[in-house]
């Protein structure tokens, strides 16, 4: 990988960074190793727990996929991407890509909040608490 290509891949992480209720990333290759990550505050062990636990459920769902057969024409090939939102408002998005130049594979996982607040039915408690006094 090129200098020039290593700012393009900051840039872009850096992007990724900016957009409203990210919370963090991790990139890593198909060994399983986190290569660069992004989180909330100096926990180095959460990257690797995200390494080791993303990376065998994406060898898992390639497996499955090619289990099913559902690679036709008409599909896309293989595994794209996976959504997944946990109990505690968290969304992980998995994606995997493969460098143009090294044909290196990486998976990136983006890390999520997803508590938005609900204004109306903030009003609905806030009325329902003066109605009981």
């Amino acid at each position: 990988m090129t200098a020039a290509d290593k700012g393009e891949v900051q840039e872009a992480l850096n992007t990724l960074m900016a957009l409203p209720g990210m919370q963090g990333y991790v990139v890593i290759n198909f060994d399983g190793i986190p290569v660069k990550y992004f989180a909330d505050g100096d926990d180095t062990l959460k990257p690797v727990q995200y390494a080791a636990l993303f990376s065998d459920l994406v060898k898992h769902t390639r497996f499955a996929l090619k289990q099913l057969d559902i690679n036709d024409a008409n599909s896309l090939q293989g595994f794209q991407s996976l959504r997944m939102r946990t109990g505690r408002d968290t969304e992980y998005i998995v994606t995997e890509f493969v460098t143009p130049t090294t044909q290196n594979a990486y998976i990136l996982v983006a890390i999520q909040s997803c508590k938005f607040g609900n204004p109306l039915a903030e009003e609905a408690g806030e009325d329902g608490e003066e109605a009981k006094e």
